[in-house]
């Protein structure tokens, strides 16, 4: 799988939604830790949606980006509940039941 692809994928994620980093190493066809280097190596400026990747609990992530990827996403209208998770009916795609 080609770094282009990823960056479809991410760009296809909707504006008011999520995804977490394993559903988006699912539907790229690789392995999470390849999607981690990719997001790392997002250029500063870029349009991608980088910010609408969460964690599996829903949560964004513990890193130097973590407070500028919550205005982010609040600017789209997503907010946390008070334990910081996400709502899961924004999950993108949808989940299944």
């Amino acid at each position: 799988m080609s770094v282009e692809i990823f960056n479809q994928t991410l760009a296809s994620v909707p504006p008011g939604h999520f995804t977490s980093y394993g559903r988006l190493a699912d539907l790229c066809g690789v392995h999470v830790r390849q999607v981690l280097a990719w997001l790392r190596a997002v250029p500063e400026g870029s349009t991608l949606p980088w910010f609408r990747i969460l964690n599996s609990q829903c949560r964004i992530s513990d890193h130097a980006g973590a407070a500028r990827q919550y205005r982010l996403l609040a600017a789209e209208g997503l907010l946390p509940d008070r334990l910081g998770r996400f709502p899961k009916e924004l999950y993108w795609p949808p989940l299944l039941s």
